[in-house]
């Protein structure tokens, strides 16, 4: 990476409210009317600090090398990979709730008659009524649910 030229300045917030001023050392606030004290800014950053701040130049500052790797505290780490750890555990519980709840192809299909206690279960939805006697009449299941309940009490009733 390249190194940046810098610029020492001392800034003052003429607007009418707060504003911030992205320095080599991280972002500062400066209330209206605050003046802040010498300052280190890249050379790029220097047209967007016109009209909301009045700037008194002090010269070149030292050349600035962007840092490649990211600063992270031992104890927010932690915090960090512990969270990540919790959330893994969540999501591999969750997947395994769907596959013992789902009905793939190693699962046993319901039975007609089953199907047809869920088709009078309020709390089941008509959706998952209909996937389930699609697995169980296959592609030639009828479109109507008069028609779909009519099929599975024929299964039903074969011995």
């Amino acid at each position: 990476m390249s190194e940046a030229k810098t610029l020492r300045i001392i800034a003052t917030n003429t607007g009418r409210s707060p504003r911030g001023i992205n320095t080599v050392n991280g972002t500062i606030v400066l209330q209206p009317g605050q003046r802040s004290q010498e300052i280190t800014i890249k050379e790029t950053e220097r047209n967007s600090l016109i009209g909301s701040f009045g700037v008194e130049e002090l010269g070149e500052g030292e050349p600035f090398q962007p840092k490649a790797t990211l600063e992270v505290f031992p104890s927010r780490l932690k915090t960090l990979s512990e969270r990540m750890d919790r959330m893994q555990r969540e999501i591999d519980e969750l997947k395994g709730q769907r596959s013992s709840n789902s009905n793939g192809a190693g699962d046993k299909l319901k039975s007609a008659k089953e199907i047809l206690d869920m088709a009078k279960d309020a709390n089941v939805p008509y959706g998952t009524f209909k996937d389930e006697a699609a697995k169980l009449l296959g592609a030639d299941m009828p479109k109507k649910k008069d028609e779909i309940l009519a099929a599975l009490e024929e299964l039903a009733t074969k011995p």
